[in-house]
């Protein structure tokens, strides 16, 4: 088992298989998505619109920082775990799986948006969104998941290429220069045609993850994107009196927000769990997905019913008694859709 007290150290590995189910890869979805719940958490509890005044509200921008995180790990996780798998017949079986899942809520979530979200629109249009992949209100994840994927085989030869040549990592920064420095500053010093292709940066240092699989122990990076989260949560905090969006600000592809994810990335996907604990962990991350998908419709829904609870100072009680339930009852219901799809797509395959 896996040691969370372990030194720190990189080390080249020749890892090109990887055990079936992993409970670290798992700890990561989980994370990643409980992260999601606190990002929308503040999108939708009028955060937006409260002045920078006050401890709760300096504590909130910390935690909305972190949560900001979100998007990189799943992304850095796409990249540790398709950067060595083989293109062959299968490869993109598991699109599959994620167009299945998403068409499913689409056909769930319209008439919810129209009927009970006050979101009516045409046939036509509706039609138009679903097939455009805006069928579900968080559906721009699922479109650039779906590119990234077909992408991989290219990125993974890449990666391949760099790696007997020592110069993966170094490539990695190339990218992230590329697509997240021109993001520090809102005066165009930087070319930031790229700042769109962050998702690429974040597969090629999951590709690093794999390549090195650095140790670091849990304190140290659980703390050091605390930290991170603190100081850039302060930098909000102080840039402003007013709301949010007069503020210092940081966005999913943002340099200053990736090491936030990479550490918690480091933190988590070397855990190994065993046992009863390892399978709910295994059910949850299963349900991450779908839980992703659906979760829009409890967010929109619920917290405008508990308006009295949406201040500063009541955030950790909104968030144990709406936020973690959303959290819960999404990758319930998305685990359920999971195994679904993966029967639906077993018959196929068997046909």
């Amino acid at each position: 088992m896996y040691s969370l007290h372990g030194g720190v150290f990189m080390h080249e590995t020749n890892a090109a298989a990887l055990p079936a189910r992993q409970s670290g890869p798992d700890l990561v979805r989980c994370a990643g998505f409980l992260l999601v719940v606190l990002f929308h958490f503040y999108l939708f509890n009028y955060f937006y619109s409260v002045p920078q005044t006050g401890f709760p509200v300096f504590a909130a921008d910390v935690f909305r920082t972190l949560s900001i995180s979100c998007n990189g790990l799943f992304m850095t996780l796409t990249g540790y775990l398709y950067c060595e798998k083989k293109l062959k017949k299968g490869y993109f079986r598991g699109l599959l799986r994620v167009l299945l899942l998403y068409a499913f809520f689409a056909a769930v979530s319209i008439p919810v948006r129209h009927f009970w979200l006050g979101d009516p629109q045409s046939p036509a249009e509706w039609a138009k969104r679903f097939f455009s992949f805006s069928g579900v209100y968080y559906g721009w994840y699922v479109k650039m998941y779906a590119g990234l994927i077909l992408l991989s085989p290219l990125l993974s030869a890449a990666a391949g290429r760099l790696r007997e040549e020592n110069r993966l990592l170094f490539c990695a920064l190339l990218c992230a220069a590329a697509t997240s420095l021109p993001l520090l500053t809102p005066f165009p010093i930087l070319p930031d045609w790229w700042t769109g292709f962050y998702p690429v940066t974040y597969y090629m240092l999951g590709a690093c993850f794999r390549k090195y699989q650095p140790r670091i122990p849990a304190w140290a990076a659980f703390g050091g994107a605390a930290l991170l989260a603190a100081l850039l949560g302060a930098v909000t905090f102080f840039s402003a009196d007013g709301p949010l969006s007069e503020t210092v600000q940081y966005t999913f592809g943002d340099i200053r927000v990736m090491p936030i994810a990479l550490l918690l990335f480091a933190g988590l996907y070397r855990v190994r769990v065993r046992g009863l604990p390892a399978r709910a962990i295994a059910f949850f991350a299963d349900g991450t997905y779908g839980g992703y998908l659906i979760s829009h419709l409890f967010d929109a829904s619920l917290y405008r019913r508990v308006r009295s609870l949406c201040v500063p100072e009541k955030y950790p009680l909104l968030f144990l008694l709406v936020g973690l339930p959303i959290f819960i009852v999404s990758c319930f219901i998305g685990a359920a859709a999971h195994r679904g799809a993966a029967r639906l797509a077993g018959r196929r395959r068997r046909r």
